[in-house]
């Protein structure tokens, strides 16, 4: 398994959150890295999204007579 490499990324809060948070004992780092996978998540499904829709429109022209036939035909084997 490789080392996991990371790198420091920063931003800016209001004063006014960072009281917030630390007065509920949320971490600034846990709650970031949080925040990145959440996006990121949601962008790489955003983008299966596009994909299956594109295979969807080329996959609809194909007749499910040729697809029933080739599935006949490769159990025939």
């Amino acid at each position: 398994m490789a080392t996991q490499r990371y790198v420091t990324v920063s931003a800016k809060i209001s004063s006014s959150l960072r009281q917030r948070m630390k007065r509920l004992g949320i971490s600034p780092s846990k709650a970031f890295k949080a925040g990145l996978e959440e996006e990121l998540k949601k962008e790489q499904m955003a983008e299966l999204i596009k994909k299956a829709q594109k295979a969807k429109r080329i996959l609809e022209r194909i007749p499910i007579e040729e697809v029933v036939d080739d599935i006949r035909e490769d159990r025939g084997r």
